[in-house]
């Protein structure tokens, strides 16, 4: 019986690698949601260094900016339940895939705790925003009979996805700890008066935040080709109506 089901779900997950790579919209929402999860899933493992070395403080702070992405998150997901019949999902959703990125990296760039924790808040607002989002486009986008292999496809992407985030990104932050403090001992710049560090956790999270941005680039990409697409499809039947 395992082998079976494990047989049956490998063939839905095929069904819909297969569907997905045709159907755009799709294909955005997921490879949004999968590199914006691997971008912005740094701040897991890496949120009690950054709050150590990036901010100079200790396992308070973290939890000041844990509560801070979570508080951020639950009102990005309330506010989406008052405004998103007058707002279009998909945008919201490739916009709020960016916003995660670029918030992102504004919460590694600064070095005290309220600047990063308010950026950290606006981070999980994006967050919460884009996977309620993504959800709701794919339950409006798929047909009844192929949901259940696209949300399959889905949850094996996030949860894949998850997995390189939390091994991944620690062993790129200790690379970025060695180039900068041991290779290049460029570790803290001076500018003015103002002494800047470059730990390699900071490093790490910005380059956490450029996948996430190039995943919401990518997802409005393939959003306005298709819609386009379907703007030129839409204008070719009519026009054969008409001429027929």
């Amino acid at each position: 019986m395992d082998s079976m089901g494990f047989s049956e779900t490998w063939s839905e997950i095929k069904q819909g690698l297969t569907y997905i790579a045709h159907e755009p919209r799709v294909r955005g929402v997921i490879v949004g949601l999968g590199l914006g999860l691997i971008g912005a899933g740094a701040i897991i493992p890496l949120g009690p260094l950054f709050a150590n070395e990036g901010l100079g403080g200790n396992s308070a702070a973290y939890g000041v900016l844990l509560t801070a992405f979570g508080t951020g998150a639950a009102i990005g997901v309330v506010a989406l339940l008052f405004f998103q019949k007058k707002l279009p999902r998909e945008s919201v959703f490739d916009f709020a895939v960016m916003g995660a990125g670029v918030f992102l990296i504004l919460t590694a760039t600064f070095t005290a705790l309220m600047p990063a924790t308010i950026a950290v808040a606006l981070m999980g607002a994006c967050a919460g925003t884009s996977y309620v989002t993504g959800f709701t486009v794919l339950q409006e986008t798929v047909q009844d009979d192929l949901r259940g292999r696209i949300f399959a496809t889905l949850y094996t992407v996030i949860r894949m996805c998850l997995l390189v985030a939390l091994v991944i990104s620690p062993l790129w932050s200790d690379f970025w700890n060695w180039l900068i403090d041991d290779a290049l001992n460029v570790g803290i710049v001076t500018i003015g008066r103002v002494d800047y560090s470059f730990p390699g956790v900071r490093i790490a999270l910005w380059g956490g935040g450029l996948i996430t941005l190039g995943a919401g680039i990518y997802a409005r990409w393939t959003m306005v080709h298709a819609a386009k697409r379907a703007e030129r499809a839409s204008t070719s039947g009519l026009a054969s109506d008409a001429a027929a």
